[in-house]
């Protein structure tokens, strides 16, 4: 525990408490024997405010496997998409060096894509082509393949930068042809979540502690759903949401792995126990208002403090819920 880089963030990852004469020395003998969860009254005897804060915030369920995680070296992200003498061949010949460089000099990747999405729609998506290819490059050369040629390459990425901006510009001339549509009702005999047949059964909202970032909420948000379904006794549910990467971490095996995928491989084991008929989809999020106008108002609740309707809800949401259904 005090040798080890455990906690997941950008700076050091090792513990910055003294050890001390703190004689505990697995990360396992802070959980609660009795939940699985953190003893916080225990990591926040044992470390720095610093500290427990950011380990208090790490989701841990008893019952899954510890693996091997991937830990930071030289040899990153950024060395992989901006300074391999290899790439670099391919920044060059799209004539993006002084672009590279800039790209290259920020050592949060987040600025880097934030920077790249400034930049004009079509090198933007170009940019994210090229890093999307190189990444298949390297990963074939993992796996005992060769690296394409570079005249390949740089063919590959016009044929796909054409490609998606044939798409773009079809997807945005259906956009302004569908710009005036809204919520849809469930099919019978099915509950959207907070939502059926056009009139709103249920809400809730609450404030959670401990929580990292915005995606973590999303997964716990998800799973108090699930519970409160139960609760209605339903067993044919539609969940939607606007977050694709929720939708994925739902329906694949792709976030399983991250720092919050015990709560996606629960949220996934309670959603095959616990319904009949289950669907997972996307919606636009112009149409899913009462959902984010709940999320604002838990928001502003006392810590861990939760609320829910059954009837008789209040202005905000009627109102968004009023805004979002189709009109007849």
């Amino acid at each position: 525990m005090w040798e080890d880089p455990w906690i997941p963030r950008s700076i050091s990852r090792w513990p910055l408490t003294n050890k001390g004469h703190h004689i505990i020395e697995k990360v396992s003998e802070l959980l609660d024997p009795i939940n699985g969860g953190w003893d916080e009254g225990l990591v926040r005897q044992t470390f720095d405010p610093e500290d427990a804060e950011e380990i208090l915030q790490i989701p841990v369920r008893e019952e899954e496997e510890d693996l091997v995680a991937w830990h930071f070296d030289r040899r990153d992200g950024g060395h992989c998409f901006f300074k391999c003498k290899h790439v670099k061949q391919i920044w060059r010949s799209l004539q993006w060096e002084e672009l590279r460089q800039k790209l290259a000099s920020y050592i949060n990747p987040r600025l880097a894509l934030l920077e790249n999405f400034k930049l004009e729609d079509k090198v933007c998506s170009k940019i994210c082509i090229l890093l999307w290819l190189w990444w298949a490059e390297r990963n074939k050369v993992h796996l005992g393949g060769n690296i394409r040629g570079l005249k390949e390459i740089l063919s590959s990425i016009e044929f796909h930068s054409k490609e998606f901006q044939d798409e773009w510009f079809l997807d945005k001339k259906a956009q302004v042809i569908t710009s005036k549509g809204c919520w849809t009702p469930p099919p019978e005999n099915f509950l959207k979540i907070n939502t059926d047949d056009g009139e709103l059964q249920a809400a809730g909202a609450g404030h959670l502690n401990n929580v990292f970032e915005a995606f973590q909420a999303e997964a716990l948000a998800i799973i108090e759903a699930i519970y409160r379904a139960n609760d209605m006794g339903c067993n044919r549910v539609i969940f939607e949401t606007d977050a694709q990467a929720l939708k994925q971490s739902l329906i694949s095996d792709a976030y399983d792995n991250s720092k919050f995928g015990v709560l996606f491989k629960e949220a996934k084991t309670l959603l095959r126990l616990s319904f009949v008929d289950l669907r997972v989809q996307g919606c636009n999020r112009n149409y899913n208002s009462v959902a984010h106008a709940l999320a604002s108002f838990g928001a502003g609740l006392e810590s861990s403090s939760q609320m829910h309707w059954l009837h008789d809800f209040p202005d905000f949401v009627t109102v968004k819920a009023v805004g979002d259904m189709p009109h007849r």
